[in-house]
C-alpha cells in the first residue's frame, strides 16, 4: 500500500456472455449487453484511474491478469459473498483491515459518474461517516465510508427500490452522520439506454 489513506474500489463484472447484466439483456439482447457493459467499463476506468487516490478493482467471477485495471496500477481481487451485500461487506472489511482511512465503492455500469463526483465523495467523508450516491431506480451507485458498518449491507432486498430507503433507517439508526451525492441513472434501468444511445450518438 502507498502512502495514500483514500481507496477507491470498482465492482466490475466478467464480460461473459449469458452471464451478466441480466436485466439488460433482456431488454436489448446479450451480445448488445456486452457492447454497452464494455463501452461502461471504459469510460469508468477512465474516470477512476486517477492519482488522488489508490485503486483496487474487484471482479464479479475471477482476475483478468493483463487488462486495462492491471496495467493502469489498480490492485486486484475477486469479490466474495452470496449476494450483493455480502460482497460489499468483505470489500469494506478487506480495505479497512489494510489500514486505508477512507473508501468508496463504485458499480462500473453508470455513464453519468464523474471524476469530480468522486473526489466530492471522498470530500464528503471528511465531514461525514458515510457518503452514498443515490441511484434513480431505489438503489445507488456509490458508497464510502471511514469506518466498516456491517449493518449498512445487511437485511436488504437487492436491486428492490426501496435499497437506499433501507440504507438511510440504518444510518439514522445507528446515528451515524451521512452525505447524499446527485442522483444518477444506472445502465439497468431503460432511462439509463436511452441516455447511453443519445451520447453514443452525439459522439459520432
Amino acid at each position: 500500500m502507498s502512502d495514500n489513506k483514500r481507496l477507491l474500489m470498482v465492482f466490475v463484472q466478467n464480460a461473459l456472455l449469458g452471464k451478466m447484466k441480466s436485466k439488460l439483456a433482456k431488454e436489448i439482447g446479450e451480445k448488445q449487453a456486452i457492447e454497452i457493459y464494455l463501452t461502461l467499463l471504459n469510460h469508468t476506468h477512465i474516470i477512476s484511474n486517477k492519482p488522488y487516490w489508490d485503486k483496487a478493482v474487484l471482479y464479479s467471477q475471477y482476475i483478468e491478469y493483463n487488462d486495462i485495471w492491471k496495467q493502469s496500477g489498480f490492485f486486484q481481487f475477486v469479490q466474495e459473498g452470496k449476494d450483493k451485500g455480502a460482497r460489499m461487506h468483505h470489500a469494506f472489511r478487506l480495505a479497512f483491515n489494510i489500514d486505508y482511512e477512507r473508501v468508496v465503492l463504485i458499480n462500473s455500469d453508470c455513464l453519468e459518474l464523474s471524476e469530480e463526483i468522486l473526489q466530492n465523495a471522498f470530500k464528503a467523508l471528511e465531514a461525514n461517516d458515510v457518503v452514498i450516491g443515490p441511484a434513480s431506480d431505489g438503489g445507488y451507485y456509490l458508497i464510502g465510508m471511514n469506518k466498516l458498518y456491517p449493518e449498512l449491507f445487511e437485511n436488504k432486498v437487492w436491486g428492490d427500490e426501496n435499497v437506499l430507503t433501507d440504507t438511510i433507517l440504518d444510518l439514522r439508526r445507528l446515528n451515524l452522520s451521512y452525505h447524499l451525492l446527485e442522483t444518477l441513472t444506472g445502465m439497468e434501468e431503460q432511462e439509463g439506454v436511452k441516455l447511453f444511445r443519445k451520447n453514443l450518438s452525439s459522439e459520432q
